[in-house]
């Protein structure tokens, strides 16, 4: 088994979650294996020294701009980082790792957050499950709570239907329990814990590289589903989940600016599953949705939300993708970027990213 975990200014929590992996998964026959996004030198230190006084058998490898298949394969060991000279996003970063491992003779690989940590045998209750699972199991993850409260579900899997989706929580996994049903069919799970057989990789593919963050999990629901693929929760184990920590927290402007891309993600990767009919009318809902919390939470005017509302509409309509380019063109941006007309300049912008992607 490969543990896949991508590091970005995160090296105190990576060093945390790599901790408590020794710490609870001593039987299991696994390497770690660490792309760094090309954080900060401070942070690529930082991870460098615990590493070396920690208990781990450790490589560190300089990538640079180097594809998976371009790095030596030959040396082992229980954690390899690999330093890559730019941000691979999550997609991409992930991709790097899988790619990497399936070169070597892997069953099975887990996509893990930095910024988690295992309480318990949980990596080896979920393999268990999933090996000796009597229907089809295609991906799989455990229950996942929030660190800050440990005794509250964060993400148990959950359902996708007309372009939202319904996380399980407390009340949903009591409720399998009570059924007796520990390993129920989901339709989505979470990047943050993810298991991936190796049939399953070489059926599906890799993550989307059509987003630079955020998405990617919500596509791979709708491919699987596409494709018959079946995914199942775990429900009687959990991991902790410092939400947030990858992204942080701040104030209402900078919430806007991420509820905007989120928006923008979801609405250009729909833009790929339904007809262009069905598209624009679930858009068209959206808004209408939409409109209700940007009054209520945000505080905008009538003029403002139509404005935010166009600019979305507007950028889905000529946006394939959202790569790192138009990432960058929209995050953290001051709040007039979103609710007032996109220039005509910031158009073209926008365009010309999304071309260089």
């Amino acid at each position: 088994m490969d543990i896949c975990i991508l590091n970005y200014n995160g090296s105190n929590d990576t060093l945390k979650c790599l901790e408590s992996i020794f710490l609870y998964e001593q039987n299991l026959d696994y390497r770690i294996l660490i792309y760094d996004n090309n954080s900060r030198e401070d942070q690529k230190q930082i991870l460098l020294n615990g590493l070396e006084k920690g208990p781990f058998n450790y490589r560190a490898i300089y990538v640079g701009d180097q594809k998976p298949y371009e790095v030596d394969h030959s040396l082992s060991a229980e954690v390899t980082v690999f330093f890559g000279d730019t941000n691979l996003g999550f997609a991409r970063g992930n991709n790097w790792l899988l790619e990497y491992g399936l070169r070597g003779n892997v069953d099975y690989f887990i996509l893990l957050n930095n910024d988690t940590e295992l309480i318990e045998q949980s990596i080896t209750k979920l393999l268990n499950a999933v090996e000796t699972c009597k229907s089809q199991c295609d991906y799989a993850s455990t229950d996942i709570h929030y660190y800050a409260e440990p005794s509250r579900s964060w993400n148990a899997g959950g359902s996708i239907f007309f372009g939202t989706r319904h996380y399980y929580v407390n009340r949903d996994v009591e409720l399998f329990l009570a059924r007796k049903d520990t390993f129920p069919k989901v339709d989505y799970i979470t990047g943050c814990f993810l298991l991936l057989p190796r049939e399953t990789i070489l059926k599906m593919g890799l993550l989307s590289e059509t987003f630079f963050f955020g998405e990617e999990d919500y596509e791979f629901a709708l491919r699987a589903k596409s494709k018959g693929m079946t995914g199942r929760v775990l429900m009687n184990t959990h991991i902790l989940h410092k939400v947030g920590a990858s992204v942080g927290r701040g104030n209402k402007e900078a919430d806007l600016s991420r509820s905007f891309l989120h928006r923008l993600n979801r609405f250009v990767d729909m833009k790929h599953y339904y007809s262009k009919t069905r598209w624009h009318f679930w858009r068209y809902a959206s808004c209408i949705y939409f409109s209700r919390e940007l009054f209520r939470v945000y505080g905008l005017s009538f003029a403002e939300v139509r404005a935010y509302l166009q600019n979305l509409m507007l950028a889905s309509n000529i946006l394939e993708g959202v790569g790192k380019g138009i990432f960058i063109l929209l995050s953290g941006k001051p709040k007039e970027i979103y609710i007032t007309p996109f220039s005509a300049d910031f158009i073209w912008q926008l365009q010309q990213s999304d071309e260089a992607q």
